[in-house]
């Protein structure tokens, strides 16, 4: 079994590359569906980045993804500790998938900075 990482910049060929590898039979896992699904689903995540940033208003009903990002980008603080927090819930999740592949993997990033979380 093979595990491909494709990563790059917005407009870079990720997802016409990750087409290609999807047709030639690899499972494609995008890391943003991952992480953006791991937000929407996981209440202890969600009561963390709700903490963090002191408004419980983010997560009522459905994500506010536009008062997040709001957040977020703040300052670069709360991104690092936000960064962190999702990071610990992506990397789990996907040292799981990754431990129970059964065909060969292409595996999006839209940036690498550095991590020693892939197990």
């Amino acid at each position: 079994m093979h595990i491909i990482l494709l990563t790059g910049s917005i407009g870079s060929g990720k997802t016409t590359a990750s087409r290609m590898f999807n047709n030639s039979g690899y499972r494609v896992i995008n890391s943003d569906l991952i992480a953006k699904n791991i937000i929407k689903t996981d209440l202890s995540l969600q009561k963390k980045i709700s903490s963090l940033f002191s408004d419980n208003s983010i997560f009522t009903n459905r994500v506010n993804w536009r008062k997040l990002r709001k957040y977020v980008f703040a300052n670069n603080k709360d991104k690092i500790l936000y960064e962190s927090m999702v990071h610990t819930y992506f990397f789990k999740e996907l040292n799981i998938i990754l431990k129970n592949r059964k065909k060969n993997i292409l595996l999006e990033f839209p940036l690498i900075e550095k991590s020693h979380n892939i197990k």
